[in-house]
């Protein structure tokens, strides 16, 4: 009930309720990482890095398998001039979700700054193919609803 509250206070831009919410779901909820992760993305949002960081890494602590949380921190980590950190928790956002292309696109930028040049261009291709499965699947998406708008009108 909490996640569905959070969820629709933020499409309806209102983050402050959302952020409310969010605090008294972990208070009742101490381990849900869901939580913790939109709350990271809530003060990130606010360029409030620290809460974020400590969010994500609660997250990340409370559901290990959980990429998002890793990304954000990987992310973080970049901006904070840590590649080394970053790569780490980037490449378990990597493993543990395959098909994160915004994981490949942010090790590359790791990969760039340690001089690593292999493991730039291949996670550079990742991305690319990743990135050109996503716009294939939406084409044939939008080819099939164009079919059957099509059927509907006839």
């Amino acid at each position: 009930m909490a996640a569905k509250q959070c969820l629709v206070l933020l499409k309806l831009g209102r983050p402050e309720e959302a952020l409310t919410q969010l605090r008294r779901a972990i208070g009742l909820e101490p381990d849900n990482a869901w939580f913790y992760y939109h709350l990271g993305a809530l003060r990130l949002r606010d360029d409030r890095w620290s809460e974020a960081t400590e969010a994500f890494e609660k997250a990340a602590q409370s559901e290990p398998d959980y990429a998002l949380p890793h990304d954000q921190l990987g992310k973080l980590l970049l901006c904070s001039n840590r590649p080394q950190v970053a790569v780490r928790k980037l490449e378990t956002a990597v493993r543990v979700q395959p098909d994160l292309a915004q994981a490949y696109c942010q090790l590359s930028r790791a990969y760039t700054l340690l001089g690593e040049t292999r493991k730039l261009e291949q996670s550079l291709a990742t991305f690319a193919k990743l990135k050109q499965q996503e716009l294939d699947e939406d084409k044939q998406m939008m080819e099939e609803v164009q079919r059957q708008s099509n059927s509907l009108a006839r």
